[in-house]
């Protein structure tokens, strides 16, 4: 399912290995984890997803008062 929406977001591989991911795997030890930040906390983040937090939180409330037939959904609410 995962790999349905990749493909749809961001169009087909043109072989096993995705190079995006290849090379977020080269950079990855460039990455400085003491400055990191969640993003609704860095400013121009928040910013945008201003309007989608309000809703995005009203979704998962109204989603944990349904019936989950797997324990992990619930979970992942």
């Amino acid at each position: 399912m995962l790999e349905e929406l990749f493909r749809t977001t961001m169009g087909p591989s043109s072989g096993p290995e995705v190079k995006l991911f290849k090379r977020f795997k080269v950079f990855w030890p460039n990455v400085v984890f003491t400055d990191y930040l969640p993003g609704i906390e860095v400013p121009a983040v928040a910013c945008v997803i201003a309007g989608v937090l309000e809703e995005t939180k009203a979704f998962i409330t109204n989603q944990l008062q349904l019936f989950h037939h797997r324990e992990d959904y619930r979970e992942l609410l």
